[in-house]
């Protein structure tokens, strides 16, 4: 899965809590030769630690970051974690970490 897209950029944190990083990965490519089309597969991927440093994908998440994504900001508003996702030639996507019990 993580070979699905061209990788941009990523970002590591503990997104489930558990003590351990993880990793989020954005990407795609829309630039490319007209002849090869376009690399468009990525809709953001977030990898999970599985404490024994190998990683798993996490199935069905609430994201979707499509189209050419570039980079990857955390900030802090609040008390609340939030990742802003740049798209070449689109609107940022705001994603806001969810603390879990």
């Amino acid at each position: 899965m993580a070979q699905s897209s061209a990788i941009f950029d990523l970002q590591k944190d503990d997104f489930n809590n558990d003590g351990y990083e993880d990793i989020l990965l954005v990407g795609n490519n829309y630039e490319i030769s007209t002849q090869l089309g376009r690399l468009d597969a990525l809709h953001g991927l977030l990898l999970i630690n599985n404490k024994n440093g190998f990683f798993k994908v996490l199935e069905n998440p609430t994201f979707d970051i499509p189209g050419p994504a570039r980079n990857i900001n955390k900030i802090n508003i609040q008390d609340k974690t939030y990742y802003i996702v740049t798209i070449n030639n689109g609107n940022p996507i705001f994603l806001e970490k969810i603390i879990t019990p």
